[in-house]
């Protein structure tokens, strides 16, 4: 597997479990979801945050990390995507690396993004690593924008080695309603000669819902219908069912081919979204699957510093997420196959970060030969423990003495949610 397949595979897996939350999260002026990784899913940034006071964390990175049947417990550190920001909270660079063998972690994937004048993304140049540290050019993407701030115009390039030299690949033009609603996006590729389209529909209701996109491929000079997707929503406007469907030609209809189902709690957050394989009008076929998501609700989405098109999760975030749990139904038996882990620390220049330092928890002692004592009148909701590369080491829901007697020698960071916010610590076993 060549590394810009294994990119984008690590891509979706950091973005969205399984894929399956990056098919489903839609709302007006987040219905670009449709793009191809590397576009709004992880280098977008909604203005109106840009440079505001209040921001009380930023996220630093994502860990993906597999479950390993056999010991019961999730244990295979597989990816992990770091974040670094401006002074003003906007994401600047971001790093992909991932396990490449059962010990050794590598970072493969850096993405530099320069912003105009006005807050928006106009470059996002990638680079990949050959061997241990040479890194070459990838692929760059450039953003072209209206005088009303639309992103109208997305170019790709790839970085030819033969060459020396970048060579276009697809280029993508998106048209706008006067809500500032994507209504089409048309994407040009081409490889090696071989041209093709693929044009997407948007519709929306009176309340400004993305409740349809309707994708056609372009064949000779005629649109040919090929993929649908209807989204469902509460009156209060949160999204509870998505159902993807394909162009059966031969019966002149839509086959349904999936179902996605969202719980939402009372503060309008997914809490659990269900897919299903849907096999047209005869219902369900095969084993269901399932993200579970978790939230620290003393922190507001708003006060959360995010790498990425906020707009895209604000439709389903209300609050700081914290992790999301995928699942499997094997013989009517949810199992655990995946877990992602969003790691905070303090924004240093928000006018909100004065509650967080109030938090009063110690860690003792430190240094430590394993044993770990927390002390603190605040209750501990999530605790993540970190190693220098992301890997998730060690997670509990309470203050009980943390023990990582079997963990190497070295440094540690400890990730803390309590009901008053996040706060980070650092430790060192020797």
């Amino acid at each position: 597997m060549n590394n810009k397949i294994k990119i984008t595979l690590l891509a979706c897996m950091l973005i969205a479990t399984s894929g399956l939350l990056a098919q489903v999260q839609q709302k007006s002026k987040s219905s670009n979801l449709n793009f191809p990784f590397g576009i709004n899913n992880g280098f977008g940034v909604s203005t109106k945050h840009l440079g505001k006071n209040g921001y009380q964390v930023k996220l630093d990175s994502i860990t993906t990390i597999n479950w390993n049947a056999s010991t019961n417990s999730y244990e295979a550190n597989m990816a992990t995507r770091k974040f670094y920001y401006d002074s003003f909270g906007k994401n600047n660079l971001q790093v992909v690396g991932m396990m490449v063998d059962s010990v050794t972690y590598q970072d493969i994937n850096r993405s530099e993004i320069t912003y105009n004048e006005n807050n928006k993304a106009i470059l996002i140049f990638n680079t990949t690593i050959i061997g241990i540290d040479t890194w070459i050019n990838d692929e760059k993407v450039e953003k072209n924008y209206d005088d009303k701030g639309n992103n109208t115009i997305m170019k790709f390039y790839q970085w030819k080695t033969d060459s020396n030299k970048w060579d276009t690949y697809l280029s993508i033009y998106l048209s706008y309603n006067n809500n500032h609603d994507i209504i089409t996006e048309i994407d040009s590729l081409n490889f090696v000669n071989n041209k093709s389209a693929r044009k997407i529909e948007f519709i929306y209701d009176n309340k400004g819902n993305n409740i349809s996109n309707t994708t056609s491929h372009l064949l000779n000079t005629s649109w040919i219908k090929f993929s649908k997707i209807d989204y469902t929503f509460d009156e209060a406007n949160n999204l509870t069912n998505t159902e993807i469907r394909s162009w059966d030609s031969a019966r002149n209809e839509w086959f349904i081919g999936t179902k996605l189902f969202n719980t939402i709690n009372s503060k309008g957050e997914t809490i659990e979204s269900k897919k299903y394989c849907w096999n047209g009008n005869n219902g369900p076929s095969g084993e269901p699957f399932r993200s579970l998501f978790t939230y620290n609700s003393s922190v507001n989405f708003d006060e959360v510093a995010w790498p990425r098109n906020i707009d895209l999760f604000e439709t389903t975030y209300k609050s700081q997420i914290l992790t999301i749990n995928s699942q499997v139904q094997t013989n009517n038996v949810w199992v655990n196959n995946q877990l992602q882990t969003y790691h905070y620390s303090p924004f240093s220049t928000g006018t909100s970060i004065n509650e967080l330092t109030k938090t009063n928890i110690n860690i003792y002692p430190n240094p430590s030969n394993g044993m770990i004592n927390l002390i603190t009148n605040e209750t501990i909701e999530n605790i993540n423990i970190t190693d220098v590369n992301g890997k998730l080491v060690h997670h509990q829901t309470n203050n009980s003495p943390i023990d990582l007697s079997l963990k190497a020698k070295g440094i540690y960071f400890v990730n803390i949610t309590t009901e008053k916010g996040v706060i980070n610590k650092k430790i060192v076993l020797n």
